[in-house]
């Protein structure tokens, strides 16, 4: 599964020390981001990716800790119920 954002060209994002406002034209919401959270849609707008994927990317940036797939597979489902991302198979 490769997961993407769901609008890349009008999905704004905003760099607040390790934190990111977002804001979904889609819905017309925005969210504050927490710094894994924002490190995982950094991956993501470089491009889709898988889990295994979004963990290498977001490791060239940061130490992740053990089980961060895990995490990062967590994130995903928060990030795609707030309408940010999608997977396709």
């Amino acid at each position: 599964m490769r997961w993407h954002l769901v609008s890349p060209a009008d999905t704004a994002c905003l760099r607040l020390d390790d934190e990111a406002l977002v804001f979904n034209p889609a819905r017309w919401e925005t969210h504050l981001l927490n710094a894994a959270a924002a490190l995982v849609l950094d991956a993501l707008v470089a491009g889709p990716g898988s889990v295994e994927e979004i963990v290498a990317a977001v490791a060239r940036e940061v130490e992740v800790p053990d089980g961060f797939a895990g995490q990062v597979a967590e994130l995903l489902g928060q990030l795609e119920a707030l309408g940010l991302v999608a997977a396709r198979a």
